[in-house]
Parts: structure tokens; sequence; C-alpha cells
């Protein structure tokens, strides 16, 4: 994956907000992916959200909306990260309906400077602007900046 997107691969990418607060970014096997994430060996499938699961529980966490399975969205949050997931939720400026949603947040955000390091190092480099997280409520990150995606399927 280092090169190539993780198609059909549920994976999550991390990034800042302009306080310093951490988000991890669902894919769902096909959500952008900022290009800046795959410069790091860190990221790949799953060793970041490993990487996060393996930091201690330390606040409590609520989940915003109704998903099936809300136990991993509350363990990501439960260790301080705003938790976004992909989908069709409205209408954006990219023209389609995809963006990132907000699914679950921490009562007790954690900073980037108490990551572990190979995970702060990714998440510092790509910073999201569109405003803190918690109250950005969808973020679509290819109108700030290089994403990779999934190939988009063209009939032969």
């Amino acid at each position: 994956m280092a090169d190539g997107y993780p198609e059909g691969i549920d994976c999550l990418w991390v990034a800042t907000d302009r306080e310093g607060k951490v988000g991890a970014f669902i894919t769902a096997g096909e959500g952008p992916i900022p290009a800046l994430a795959f410069g790091f060996e860190a990221f790949t499938a799953f060793s970041l959200e490993e990487m996060l699961l393996a930091l201690e529980v330390s606040t409590l966490a609520t989940v915003l909306v109704d998903v099936p399975r809300p136990d991993s969205f509350l363990a990501l949050a439960g260790r301080g990260v705003f938790v976004y997931d992909w989908g069709e939720f409205h209408s954006n400026p990219v023209g389609d309906r995809h963006s990132y949603r907000l699914v679950a947040v921490p009562r007790e955000p954690i900073v980037v400077a108490a990551l572990p390091p190979e995970v702060a190092g990714i998440a510092s480099t790509i910073c999201l602007s569109d405003g803190p997280f918690g109250l950005a409520l969808v973020i679509d990150p290819r109108g700030a900046m290089a994403c990779k995606e999934k190939l988009a399927w063209t009939p032969t």
C-alpha cells in the first residue's frame, strides 16, 4: 500500500486540526486519503489503527450517529481522537455527495504531541483547516490537498 490506494480495505489515516487535536478518518475502503500519508512507513492498512488502540483509554466518548457497530468508533474516541467515517451524507463543493462525517467524539481530546512518534509524524504533516475537529461535522480533504482515491470503475 506504500504507493497505491488500499482499495476495498477499510483502513484509517490521521490528521490534526489547527488546534493540534487529532482526527482519525476511516475510509470504508474508498474514501480519499491525503497523498502525504503514503510517504510514511507507519501508514499501512492496519498499523495506524493498531497504534491508536494501543494507547490507554483516557476519556469518555460519545457516538453521534446511528451506526451498525459503534464499538470500534467508541474505542478510538476513548483514546482521545475525533472519529470521522467516509460515506454519502451531503452535497459538497467537490461535486459529489461523499465526505467524512463526524461519528464519535472524545470528552477530553488528545493532542498530537501525546501520540506515539510514528503516528504523530503523520498526523502533524496532514493538517486540516475545515474547522476544529468536533465542530466540523463533515470534512472532505480533496479541497485542501492532493489525495489518492479509489479508481473509478469504467466500462470496457
